[in-house]
Parts: structure tokens; sequence; C-alpha cells
């Protein structure tokens, strides 16, 4: 997840798209691999692939992925912590946020 979110950093920083996206993918199936569930990193990979369609909807996907590394890195820091209680808890409000943004988002698009 490190890694991910690292690169989704440097990524961001010379606006590479599909570097973006491939480190935001990355993460989020990191964050859900820790359940050590197959059946739940099946589910997640069909999830994102239908997100990614969504995503094609905003105006600007780059800044629409770049807002979010920085809480990555913060998630990161949380969980290599052992604090996380408050890592579920941030990454709660990072899901709820998102999908504010992402439906905000689409409901401009014009």
């Amino acid at each position: 997840m490190r890694e991910a979110s690292d690169v989704g950093v440097r990524a961001t920083a010379t606006r590479e798209l599909d570097r973006m996206r491939r480190a935001g993918l990355d993460f989020h199936l990191g964050i859900i691999a820790l359940a050590r569930s197959p059946s739940l990193d099946t589910f997640a990979a069909k999830l994102f692939t239908q997100l990614h369609l969504a995503y094609h909807q905003t105006t600007d996907p780059a800044e629409f992925h770049a807002s979010y590394f920085k809480r990555n890195a913060q998630i990161c820091t949380l969980l290599e912590e052992g604090r996380n209680t408050e890592a579920s808890n941030e990454m709660r409000r990072y899901l709820q946020d998102a999908q504010a943004h992402l439906l905000s988002a689409i409901s401009t698009r014009d």
C-alpha cells in the first residue's frame, strides 16, 4: 500500500493519469487484501472495474485522483504505526468524501 501511495504522489506531480489510476487501484486493493478474503478480493476487483467507468464521467479524472493520494499516505502511516482504529475511521471518512466527490463530479458534468 505504501508503494502505491508513493507512486500516486509521483504520478500526480507529472499528471500521468494511467499511473495515478493504477496507484489508486493498488492502494485500495491493498487495503482490502488486509481482510485476507479471496472472495472479497474478487468482489473488489469487479467493483473497481465498474468504478473506473464512472471516473471517465468526471471532467478532470487526473484532478479527481490527485486529491486522494495524500490521504492514502496518511492511512498508510496510521496502519504502519499500529493505529488501526484511527486508520479505519480515516478510511471511512475518505470513502464517504470520495463518494460525495464522485457523485458531485458526475452530476455537474456537461
